[in-house]
């Protein structure tokens, strides 16, 4: 797997584009941010035990129907490549909203600063996840925070083709409304 190309995608992005789609709707959305093939590695690895530190199935405490698996460190060089270069482009944009909502927490512009943090207000887990949805899947709207610290933004990334793979199917985020 030839990381460069993600960073040369993520560098190739019209960041701000995306941080007035942000600004106005709370999400924006980038098409093709990963080749197919990166796409079905995540998803053949799925099985593979080592790379996560905890299995959720989600009806089992009313969670929805499916499956999510938590990464455990070390990430994977693709989903860590994907953390560390998004987020700087992310951070004013997260500083933009705190300030808007009156929260007293800013953000810096490095990733390894906000890991530090976390890991000073003992957050030490991965958060990041994998989730796995058959017929009739789903997961309620619920809001997962682990701690003081928390960035407000998630990237989520559709591993399968709409209508090739799934259909009629549905994603909805909810944020609080900066008036």
């Amino acid at each position: 797997m030839n990381i460069s190309i993600i960073s040369e995608t993520i560098s190739g992005i019209d960041w701000q584009r995306i941080t007035e789609d942000m600004n106005e709707r709370g999400y924006a959305l980038v098409l093709q941010f990963l080749p197919a093939q990166y796409c079905e590695a995540l998803i053949r690895e799925y099985n593979i035990s080592h790379l996560y530190r905890k299995t959720i199935t989600m009806e089992r405490h009313s969670f929805g129907l499916g499956e999510y698996k938590y990464f455990k460190y070390p990430l994977p060089d693709l989903i860590q490549t994907i953390r560390t270069e998004t987020y700087p482009k992310l951070a004013p944009v997260a500083n933009t909203w705190m300030k808007e909502l009156n929260i007293e927490r800013q953000f810096s512009d490095n990733f390894d600063e906000l890991q530090r943090l976390c890991h000073e207000n003992n957050q030490t887990k991965p958060t990041v996840l994998i989730l796995k949805y058959g017929k009739g899947g789903h997961n309620p709207l619920h809001q997962d925070l682990y701690g003081d610290i928390f960035f407000p933004i998630q990237l989520a990334l559709f591993l399968n083709e709409p209508d090739d793979e799934y259909n009629n199917s549905v994603n909805v985020t909810v944020w609080p409304r900066i008036v």
